[in-house]
Parts: C-alpha cells; structure tokens; sequence
C-alpha cells in the first residue's frame, strides 16, 4: 500500500463519513489550522493562559513591604551617596504607601 493509495482511502472515508464530496481537504486545511494555533500560542491555554504564563506568574515573588520611618524615607531621595558613590534610588510615600520611582 503506497502513500498515495492510503490517502485516497482516506479521503473516500471522509467523503462517506460526511456525506461531503472533497471533505478530506477540509479536515487537512483543520488540521493545520490547529497545528498553526498551537505553534503560534507556545502550546495548549490553562484558564486563559499559557502554561509558560503559569509558570512564570507561580515563579514572581513578591515584593516586600515599604515600611519606612520619615527619617528613614529622607535616605532615599535620589542623590549620590557619599559612602559608596553611586545614586540612590527614590522613593514617595503617599498616605503611608512607600513607592518606588527611581
């Protein structure tokens, strides 16, 4: 049995299966369609999402809490520091929120 006749029986049993003349191109034409949409999307969703989404949102942790004192927050306003020569990062605090925005 050759690939050619294989194919043929195959697309005859689609044929008869759907009652459509010519279906077996349309199951192909599925089929890549499919293939395509996995390639594309890095493989099946979980909930909406990838499963390298998962992952990576499993992976983060979580950043701690700003807690600072008023003398503390003065520390971090952005100016070189004298001790180790480099800029310090900048940090507001609004209503008790510590934010970062260096």
């Amino acid at each position: 049995m050759t690939i050619s006749h294989a194919a043929k029986q195959m697309g005859e049993w689609c044929d008869a299966m759907t009652g459509v003349e010519g279906s077996s191109g349309y199951v192909v034409l599925l089929l890549f369609t499919l293939i395509g949409y996995i390639w594309i999307n890095d493989g099946f969703q979980i909930n909406g999402r990838s499963s390298k989404q998962a992952e990576e949102e499993e992976e983060e942790i979580p950043e701690p809490p700003r807690n600072f004192t008023t003398k503390q927050l003065r520390h971090f306003d952005g100016k070189v520091d004298e001790k180790t020569e480099e800029q310090k990062p900048v940090y507001l605090s609004v209503a008790g929120t510590g934010f970062y925005v260096s």
